[in-house]
């Protein structure tokens, strides 16, 4: 049993928060976009900026912090806490996520987290619904850990994988599931990885060499919750992505509207 059939009627999804924006990422940054960001994640990098999605207890926060440690990260982040789930996520009806979205009148979705893979079968009945009433592009961000099922492959338009390097902390047992990147590799899919220092680049030249994953399907972007972070790896990310033949993703969200949530 995973965790969105432990957490949720197979009908209703476990949201975090629905909101329109401009997609601030990828291939499709500065497109205006409906977000659908779902709470819960099976993994839990320590940078991750949505904590509020999946870290509910103290026992979860002491994982985070002892890896940490373990990988030599001294980093005191103010999202490193304990946030209450009664009120970061919220079990909806599709309907009711099916009425939110299409309310803002925007044919692009982006779907997000947490891992929104973990709650596929309502996912599959909230976009064969979305369908129904209007033709969407649907962008799916996930890290990579999760094989998507039949059913889900013909309605997502795009893939934003993220696969999870060392620094992250999940450990590789957690983050690389070979499996998936194998399948992932056959669809419209982009890698995207973070990246925050040299080490990271060496990093990912190993998972790009092991999978074969082609240069023109590589996305680096830097690891940044301020702007001055964001333009000074983002200096040595563009250039590298230059001589690698790799696209380059800045986090436009945090230049326009720093690290605030739902922007």
């Amino acid at each position: 049993m995973d965790i969105s059939q432990r957490d949720h009627s197979a009908d209703s999804l476990l949201v975090s928060e629905i909101f329109s924006s401009v997609q601030g990422e990828g291939i499709n940054t500065g497109r205006p976009a409906t977000f659908l960001r779902l709470a819960v994640c099976n993994l839990h990098c320590w940078y991750c900026d949505t904590k509020y999605t999946w870290l509910f207890n103290e026992q979860m926060l002491a994982q985070v912090q002892n890896e940490m440690k373990r990988i030599g990260i001294n980093d005191t982040r103010p999202d490193l806490r304990v946030y209450d789930k009664n009120e970061e996520a919220k079990e909806l009806s599709i309907s009711d996520v099916l009425k939110q979205i299409l309310a803002f009148d925007c044919p692009h979705l982006v779907i997000t987290g947490g891992e929104p893979l973990l709650q596929q079968d309502s996912l599959c009945a909230l976009l064969e619904g979305l369908m129904r009433e209007r033709r969407f592009f649907v962008e799916l961000e996930t890290n990579g850990t999760i094989k998507p099922r039949k059913e889900i492959l013909d309605i997502v338009s795009q893939w934003n994988v993220s696969p999870k390097l060392a620094f992250a902390g999940n450990g590789s047992y957690a983050s690389e599931k070979p499996e998936c990147f194998e399948t992932f590799k056959k669809l419209n899919a982009y890698f995207k990885f973070v990246i925050q220092s040299e080490k990271d680049l060496k990093d990912c030249e190993e998972i790009v060499q092991k999978y074969s994953i082609p240069k023109n399907k590589v996305v680096l972007m830097p690891e940044a919750i301020n702007s001055r972070l964001l333009e000074e790896r983002g200096r040595m990310l563009s250039s590298y992505c230059k001589d690698k033949g790799y696209k380059f993703s800045t986090r436009l969200q945090i230049l326009l509207y720093g690290n605030a949530r739902g922007k």
